[in-house]
């Protein structure tokens, strides 16, 4: 049997995200289509069932495709594919997944802005069903030489599979992107951005993780 033990309740996790389009970035499309790659992976350790200590990376790779129409209303299709079957992305086996959500964008201010959805996921090789309701709220700062991009994601979250223990968990993520104009000097209103970013996330509010976040964001023209 395989004991798992928790050496820091602080994980790093590096993230890698490549954006083509986005809601997030860019509110000016009445109608746009997006799509995204990205590469996450940190250092896990758990004793063995002879006593030795194990370090293993769990690694999630995966890309997403997705579409906004009149500026509210959002759906995305996302592929993953999960490494190891101990990991903090709440994923119980090494396998596929396929995750379906939707969106309906709220813009009661100016400059705060809030999104509702929901989330469907399951699995390729194993029967596994997650379901979540999403909640997000998000505000572009210009008071410095280049634009942060402040979020909090919500989402609660049940799943169930064979051997299930957490049937239900609430996931919580904050951070920001900084906005790193690539043509600033083009008077285009869509510009290219290259980002950079940092978020603090848990999926039980007992283990933290942070995440160190870059991509780029290419506005359909």
């Amino acid at each position: 049997m395989i004991k798992r033990i928790t050496l820091l309740k602080i994980i790093l996790l590096v993230n890698i995200n490549i954006a083509f389009s986005s809601g997030v970035f860019s509110n000016l499309d009445k109608f746009s289509i997006y799509g995204s790659a990205s590469f996450n992976s940190y250092k896990e350790s758990f004793v063995s069932e002879s006593l030795e200590l194990v370090n293993i990376r769990p690694n999630l790779n995966g890309f997403t495709l997705g579409a906004v129409y009149s500026s509210r209303y959002e759906i995305s299709f996302s592929y993953l594919n999960n490494s190891e079957s101990i990991n903090i992305y709440n994923l119980p086996f090494p396998d596929k997944y396929f995750s379906t959500k939707f969106y309906f964008h709220i813009y009661r201010f100016e400059k705060i802005k809030f999104k509702v959805g929901f989330n469907s996921m399951n699995s390729n090789d194993n029967d596994y069903l997650r379901n979540s309701i999403l909640f997000s709220i998000y505000e572009e700062i210009n008071y410095f030489n280049n634009p942060v991009v402040l979020y909090l994601d919500f989402a609660q979250s049940s799943q169930e599979y064979t051997g299930c223990i957490n049937k239900t968990f609430t996931g919580l993520s904050i951070g920001g992107d900084v906005k790193l104009l690539v043509d600033k000097m083009d008077n285009n209103e869509l510009k290219d951005i290259v980002w950079l970013g940092f978020s603090i996330s848990t999926n039980d509010f007992n283990k933290y993780y942070f995440g160190f976040n870059s991509g780029l964001f290419i506005p359909l023209k």
